[in-house]
């Protein structure tokens, strides 16, 4: 059976860059802001055994027990986000910089036939960083409202739940 393979990015990065240690210290910080974002869950569970009582060893639903909204519980649980997004604009610039002195290959890369080169080996990898970063905070954004809209009991939602949505989301 085959291994299922990556394609190279090596021709759509900068010569001699480590691609490696580029996208490792991605990933770490993909999973750092995954983690802060995880905050999500420690303060809707909190919140949710706050809703029942125990009476006689039973969790009952406290009466007009009541949910903060959405956008409360998501406070600053999605800040290393975009802190990540502007480190993928940070890195388009120092592939460029790295043009002129890393490699000092500018003179060769403006020289080529095709005059895109230089912008598609600078801007390919921070672009692609950039949607992995957005397309996993709308995730997760998606999976951490459906279990504030599913967990939570249906009279304990207040009736604002979702106002304040969009300050998460952007």
């Amino acid at each position: 059976m085959r291994k299922f393979r990556l394609p190279s990015l090596q021709r759509h990065a900068p010569p001699g860059l480590n691609i490696k240690a580029e996208r490792n210290g991605f990933l770490l910080l993909l999973g750092a802001a995954t983690l802060c974002s995880a905050n999500f869950l420690l303060w809707y569970f909190d919140e949710y055994d706050r809703l029942f009582y125990n009476h006689l060893g039973i969790k009952t639903l406290t009466p007009h027990a009541q949910m903060p909204t959405f956008a409360a519980l998501m406070e600053n649980s999605m800040l290393l986000f975009p802190f990540l997004a502007l480190l993928t604009v940070a890195a388009a610039i120092d592939h460029y910089a790295y043009h002129w002195k890393g490699s000092k290959s500018i003179y060769t890369m403006r020289r080529l036939p095709n005059r895109w080169e230089l912008h598609r080996r600078c801007l390919t990898l921070p672009l692609i960083a950039l949607g992995i970063t957005v397309v996993w905070a709308l995730a997760l954004i998606g999976i951490y409202a459906a279990i504030y809209q599913f967990v939570t009991p249906a009279g304990c939602l207040p009736p604002d739940a979702w106002d304040g949505f969009w300050r998460t989301v952007l």
